[in-house]
């Protein structure tokens, strides 16, 4: 049986209700027969307001249906946008995440200094405007204030705006009380608001544009009127001075920067209970890291002239060396050094020297350090093999019938693990590590030969001797054999 639609039940209930009141109408008002007569009229009266009320309420449902409609496609539509849009940002999201780690953007690093690049230009044109008219509005509020003195109070409060400006820019030039900059703030700045780095720049080159501008215009004075050009610029600061003393104030501001956060990591280090080399070096990489943020973040806001990244480098190595080079420099240095200090030592300075800059001073600490290490190697292997000769080895058949002992594979399980903690130093260096414990070994060859070659009577004599002698003879056999294979390997 069909369902009645919810327009036809509300007709229904719409007509019940008609006749009810029509009902109660008719009740009412024709009581007396006379007054029957209109009924007819009445009901066909009521039926057109009836098929009036049918027709909106029909009307009505259909716009309901309708918009119900329209707002299950608009859904519809949205869904399948949205589901598009999240396609398109899970592809984006595969191509970030592509190139070894370094996403898609990893193969454009100069983005982000063409991002600080733009901004800091926008904001360095409109405020370089701003102080070129700066001498024009001072000789703007002297004229006024002499001939106006009555303005005296708006005088003030443009002079303060300026003032506040200088005092603004001298904060962020990091002067000194004599006016100097000591500028080794200027990473955190750069990091913290570019814009503000530039515009500071931007003051100093207009100090020094200005300063050229009097130089030219005293020289020019003093020809004209016949006078000495170089004893009217004999009291002008010139631009190139101006530049020195901005350089030199950076390089002081650097040197007191890096002094502070290099003894704060080393202390750090310290604290937690690691070696004085060690906590040095750690401290010294974060310096490397710091040229890194230099490279990408202060370069872009400094003109090119300064050469910014090479003033940051020369002071951190310039640090670098007097604090390092008197740690691992000199054997009375390195006697009391373990020998992890030492492999972290080689490795910092061979990643200095192959990453960053050669230094001369570091090439020969590590020629330093590497003949410290094999020495201490050397050392530790022999007394190692002495340990093991010193227990009682215990002779045993092979597969093949030969009476041997389990010394050679000890030695050689020492000797890889020498190698294999080499390995994480330069490739050049662990082939002197190979070599180093080759001779070892061929020295501990040749001292297991003598020996032999002394007391085998003696040995010969004892209850097993036989035994132990052919033991001797085949593991110097197997322990040739391995030295050959060893140092075949390392060729390759």
């Amino acid at each position: 049986m069909p369902q009645p639609s919810p327009s036809t039940g509300l007709l229904e209930e719409a007509q019940q209700q008609a006749e009810a009141a029509a009902a109660t109408l008719i009740e009412r008002k024709f009581k007396e027969p006379a007054n029957l007569e209109d009924i007819a009229e009445m009901c066909a009266d009521f039926r057109k307001k009836l098929t009036a009320t049918e027709s909106q309420l029909s009307s009505v449902v259909r716009s309901r249906l309708d918009g119900v409609k329209r707002a299950r496609d608009l859904i519809d539509d949205n869904a399948s946008q949205i589901s598009k849009l999240h396609g398109q940002f899970a592809k984006m999201e595969e191509l970030c995440r592509e190139e070894d780690g370094r996403g898609l953007f990893g193969k454009y690093p100069h983005l982000k200094k063409l991002h600080h690049a733009r901004t800091n230009l926008a904001v360095t044109s409109q405020l370089s405007e701003f102080f070129y008219t700066i001498p024009q509005r001072a000789e703007g509020l002297i004229k006024q204030l002499k001939e106006q003195p009555s303005q005296l109070k708006e005088v003030y409060l443009e002079v303060s705006r300026l003032e506040y400006w200088r005092a603004s820019f001298m904060k962020a030039l990091k002067t000194d009380q004599y006016g100097r900059w000591i500028g080794g703030g200027c990473l955190e700045l750069a990091m913290q608001d570019p814009a503000l780095l530039v515009r500071t720049l931007e003051v100093a080159e207009l100090m020094r544009a200005r300063l050229r501008q009097d130089w030219d215009e005293a020289k020019r004075v003093a020809k004209e009127t016949g006078g000495d050009p170089d004893e009217a610029v004999a009291g002008l600061q010139s631009a190139d001075e101006l530049f020195e003393e901005i350089n030199k104030g950076l390089k002081k501001g650097l040197d007191n920067r890096v002094s502070a956060q290099f003894a704060t990591m080393q202390m750090a280090g310290v604290d937690a209970g690691e070696s004085k080399v060690f906590a040095t070096l750690g401290a010294a990489t974060n310096l490397l890291v710091d040229l890194e943020a230099v490279d990408s973040e202060v370069v872009p806001c400094f003109p090119p002239e300064y050469d910014i990244l090479r003033v940051f480098r020369d002071s951190y190595e310039g640090f670098l060396k007097d604090l390092l080079l008197p740690l691992v420099c000199g054997e009375d240095k390195m006697a009391d050094c373990d020998v992890r200090d030492i492999l972290e030592a080689i490795k910092w300075l061979e990643y200095y020297n192959t990453k960053v800059e050669r230094c001369e001073e570091f090439a020969q600490a590590i020629g330093g350090l590497n003949a410290a290490y094999l020495t201490r190697i050397k050392a530790q292997i022999i007394k190692w093999v002495q340990n093991l000769r010193a227990q009682h080895l215990e002779v045993q058949l092979d597969a093949e019938g030969h009476y041997v002992t389990t010394l050679p594979d000890d030695m050689f399980n020492l000797i890889n693990m020498q190698i294999s903690v080499a390995k994480t130093l330069p490739e050049n260096f662990l082939g002197s590590v190979v070599l180093a414990c080759l001779e070892v070994l061929q020295d501990i060859q040749e001292d297991s030969m003598m020996s032999m070659e002394a007391g085998w009577r003696r040995i010969s004599a004892e209850e097993d001797g036989l035994e132990r002698l052919c033991a001797m003879v085949n593991d110097n056999l197997r322990l040739q054999g391995s030295l050959q294979r060893t140092t075949i390997q390392s060729i390759e």
